[in-house]
């Protein structure tokens, strides 16, 4: 999964059917305030500074 030049993105929502992902999926998605993903695939991204992240229960 990869979201790459995803200027316009807000928020993210990645599903807990999502089983691996690369540490530079929001590469280019600067704009992004929120993720929400579990807690296992969100220790493999790299977050900017300013995204807030939300662990899918």
């Amino acid at each position: 999964m990869c979201l790459i030049d995803c200027r316009n993105l807000k928020r993210v929502y990645i599903p807990k059917s999502v089983e691996d992902v690369g540490e530079s999926i929001l590469l280019g998605s600067g704009n992004v305030k929120e993720v929400i993903v579990s807690k296992e695939i969100a220790e493999k991204i790299d977050f900017y500074e300013n995204v807030k992240v939300r662990y899918i229960d």
